[in-house]
């Protein structure tokens, strides 16, 4: 493994280690059903979750109701938290968004912050930031705003993490 690659790769296991750790903090309080909603949403399971009514129409099962206005008005809240950032501290999420605004403030990609952060704008906006300039430091900017693949991962990092050392898990 090269020195590059063990450093990338440790500095993402490590963040998923913290990042777990303050998941796992945000959703004290919420119900078994609430916390899983956010597990799932985290994890990207929603496609998972698909099913089919007898019209051949495909249906997401819900599991969390979320009012629509609580929603809302946190997706505004958001919005004006992000503009409210300090510019040090929002470099990668400025560039982001001038790069793909549609990618940035995607109204599902807005909420997995929003929900990790039990709704609390700022919060969710200072996530946000941290996300981008971490996604800015590891895969550099021709990736900033898309999702980032396994193909993406080089040999070196692919062998780490097919070694199993680091698994988060649900308790």
């Amino acid at each position: 493994m090269t020195t590059t690659s063990s450093s990338i790769t440790a500095r993402i296991i490590n963040n998923i280690v913290e990042w777990a750790t303050e998941l796992k903090d945000a959703t004290r309080g919420l119900t078994q059903s609430e916390e899983i909603r956010v597990w799932n949403d985290l994890a990207g399971d929603e496609g998972r979750r698909r099913t089919f009514g007898t019209d051949g129409r495909e249906y997401f099962s819900q599991d969390l109701y979320e009012p629509e206005d609580l929603v809302r008005d946190a997706l505004t809240d958001l919005h004006i938290e992000i503009d409210e950032l300090p510019s040090k501290q929002s470099y990668a999420l400025r560039k982001a968004l001038r790069m793909s605004p549609e990618y940035v403030m995607n109204r599902n990609f807005c909420l997995k912050f929003l929900r990790a952060e039990q709704f609390d704008a700022p919060l969710a906006a200072v996530r946000m930031a941290l996300h981008f300039e971490e996604k800015l430091s590891l895969f550099g900017q021709e990736k900033l705003v898309r999702e980032i693949l396994l193909s993406d991962l080089d040999e070196d990092d692919m062998d780490c993490l097919k070694t199993g050392y680091l698994q988060v898990l649900k308790e």
